[in-house]
């Protein structure tokens, strides 16, 4: 079972053949700074998991009363650390205009450099701004840096490590929101439903994702934990940095635990035998269904494949037979003119010929067949 995050306290995680030390805390839209610090940060992140839902649609639903959100956030010394060692990974931050959407999904450095003559140039830049030969240059690779420069004083801060400002979207790693919900279907079963869920695609190899979501868990004190639509679970699941495939395995085992039917929920507190029961009979019947569709689509895969294959065949016979066509037709020309030839000659000696081209053809043709 993966081990539950404590908060407001460092924890390492192994990271290749190095360690990185983070820090977990947990906030709601009650918490101060909230939407300065903490929203955009984790709009741009859950919008590089699941790309399709609406930047807006995302940040509406993170501000609902009720909401709680794990985050797990990087050391500011170590980020600098990395900034000194790797100046790309400051300037990136420069790379579109501020007024873009920033995007979490990149999970490599451009061309592999580490951006030390970058850093001077761009440096130059800054002090020279009328006479410098990089400012083309600067336009292209990092507008948000032309944006952020000030005429009236030397802004040599933002691209400086040591004294840069660094914000939420520069420590953060991941993240996970959460809401209580109560079902008045049954008697009222209150459920912990998960939102969204992200770890940034250059951190995923720490595994931190598993971690947030047994500390999600852990700290739920309802009857369900809901994790997410089956539709897409898939999509969901890879994106946030899980090489489990939860629809094919069936059920879904990250956190070493059973998961009590297809979408995603499980039980944490004993419930009512009558509820207990309908909760058995769907998820049952969810399975039967999941059961039948794999099937279903599994056997129309085959057919697919087995069409593909014979039209393949088809293709390859008329392919065969459109040449031997050609072939005989360019043979019934070669035919017509010698037939012509010889006419022509025997015409040229006072000959002439009783001939009958189409009985020629005819005899030529059914020598063929």
């Amino acid at each position: 079972m993966a081990e539950v995050l404590q908060y407001d306290q460092d924890v390492q995680f192994d990271y290749g053949n190095k360690k990185i030390s983070c820090k977990c805390v947990r906030v709601t839209t009650q918490t101060y700074g909230f939407a300065s610090e903490y929203l955009e940060s984790m709009v741009s992140l859950y919008h590089s998991t699941m790309p399709h839902i609406p930047t807006e649609d995302i940040r509406t639903s993170l501000q609902q009363d009720g909401v709680t959100h794990i985050v797990l956030l990087r050391l500011e010394a170590d980020v600098r650390q990395e900034y000194f060692e790797k100046p790309v990974r400051l300037l990136r931050r420069y790379t579109q205009s501020q007024k873009q959407f920033e995007d979490f999904s990149d999970d490599s450095d451009p061309d592999e450099d580490i951006g030390t003559d970058l850093l001077l140039k761009c440096e130059d830049f800054i002090k020279n701004r009328k006479k410098t030969q990089y400012e083309k240059l600067i336009k292209q690779r990092f507008p948000g840096l032309i944006e952020r420069c000030s005429n009236e004083r030397p802004d040599l801060d933002l691209i400086d490590a040591a004294r840069i400002q660094l914000r939420t979207r520069d420590l953060i790693i991941g993240s996970l929101s959460f809401a209580t919900k109560t079902l008045d279907d049954f008697p009222p079963t209150k459920v912990t439903h998960l939102l969204h869920f992200g770890v940034r695609t250059r951190f995923q190899l720490m595994k931190a994702g598993r971690r947030l979501l047994q500390t999600a868990v852990s700290e739920s004190k309802n009857d369900v934990f809901f994790v997410f639509s089956p539709s897409q679970t898939v999509r969901f699941f890879r994106n946030s940095g899980f090489t489990d495939d939860p629809l094919i395995c069936g059920r879904f085992q990250i956190l070493s635990d059973s998961v009590d039917c297809v979408p995603m929920a499980k039980i944490l507190n004993k419930i009512d035998q009558p509820v207990q029961n309908n909760w058995e009979v769907y998820r049952n019947e969810a399975y039967k269904r999941y059961s039948q569709e794999a099937f279903f689509v599994k056997k129309l895969i085959e057919e697919n494949n087995e069409l593909k294959m014979k039209n393949g065949k088809y293709e390859k016979i008329q392919n065969t037979f459109e040449q031997q066509l050609a072939l005989e037709r360019s043979r019934c020309v070669m035919y017509e003119q010698l037939v012509q030839s010889l006419e022509n000659q025997l015409l040229a000696n006072g000959i002439k010929p009783k001939v009958n081209q189409d009985e020629i053809i005819q005899k030529v043709v059914k020598s063929i067949k």
